[in-house]
């Protein structure tokens, strides 16, 4: 299993969006990536996330987990 991670910047432009979904298409189709980590903070990881979330329904065998930056105060505040 190959693992990618994405941790952003948080003024990234949803111009980006259909290069990243490129990027991740190609990761899972060429280099057999599996599992990916992303960050909660900021744009560039909403649209990971984002785009994480659409490609699960593609390809079912990829999972991708959310890192937190903090601990949360309260067991609810982060839900995928």
């Amino acid at each position: 299993m190959k693992t990618c991670t994405f941790i952003g910047h948080r003024d990234t432009s949803e111009i980006v969006e259909n290069s990243l979904e490129a990027v991740i298409r190609n990761l899972i189709l060429n280099k057999s990536v599996t599992r990916f980590y992303v960050g909660t903070h900021g744009n560039f990881d909403i649209i990971v996330q984002r785009l994480l979330k659409k490609l699960k329904k593609e390809y079912s065998f990829i999972e991708y987990k959310i890192v937190l930056a903090y601990i949360p105060h309260k067991a609810d505040d982060y839900t995928d």
